[in-house]
């Protein structure tokens, strides 16, 4: 396993030898102490270790020295580890978005990330300037989905919100939008593509979510089943 950047990384100036505790880097901007850090080492493999301070524009100072027999060369990565908060509670919903060569992921209590292979970083132009959160992710007919969100602090779990059509990057122009499916109060816990709809699963309600594409309405929804309902993402 390698820490994957979160979007602030560096490189290192000059060798650092095996012992090193103060790696000298082209920039620190966007580092800070107690910041989860990977080190791209001689042989290939990555010294995982935490800041301890840092010297601004200068070096990093780590708990871990650099690691005996092994050195950091000159040039060399320097990342630092996406952090989540999420927890045992919630389960992570992960969709891929092969438009854009992207794996979306969510947890209900970070803002929704995106992996394109190289950086992990929070889904751009979100809501609310990013103040946003989400238990599930989906994808369907080229649109970016996300349900039961928070929205600058405001808890809509009856909410779809879905990107422009083909750009996941756009969720305030176009055919951006949101629904929110208030027939009945319970909660959406998942969503999974089943032939041509989506089937929404909820606390006590199943619905299914069929796309229209006109300009009046994206999606139309009708309620399959009440009185039955699902209690996480895995009890599908």
């Amino acid at each position: 396993w390698q820490y994957v950047s979160s979007g602030i990384d560096t490189t290192v100036s000059g060798d650092q030898a095996a012992g090193e505790t103060t790696i000298e880097v082209a920039d620190t901007t966007g580092f800070s102490e107690g910041d989860h850090i990977g080190i791209t080492l001689d042989d290939g493999s990555q010294h995982q270790t935490t800041i301890s301070a840092v010297n601004a524009g200068v070096s990093l100072v780590i708990d871990d020295p650099i690691p005996t027999g092994r050195s950091a060369a000159d040039n060399t990565a320097v990342v630092k580890a996406v952090a989540l908060t999420g927890n045992d509670d919630i389960q992570v919903s992960v969709v891929t978005l092969p438009s854009h060569n992207w794996v979306v992921f969510t947890n209900g209590t970070d803002p929704p990330k995106r992996y394109n292979g190289t950086d992990c970083i929070t889904v751009p132009n979100l809501p609310n300037g990013g103040d946003f959160k989400a238990r599930v992710a989906l994808v369907f007919e080229n649109y970016l989905i996300f349900m039961n969100t928070i929205e600058g602090g405001q808890a809509h779990p009856q909410r779809v919100r879905r990107s422009d059509t083909g750009d996941p990057t756009n969720w305030s122009t176009g055919n951006a939008g949101f629904d929110d499916l208030l027939d009945t109060e319970d909660f959406i816990l998942a969503a999974v593509p089943l032939g041509t709809v989506v089937i929404i699963y909820r606390e006590r309600s199943i619905n299914r979510m069929t796309f229209v594409g006109t300009s009046e309405r994206t999606f139309f929804y009708d309620t399959a089943i009440t009185g039955e309902g699902v209690i996480s993402l895995d009890s599908i």
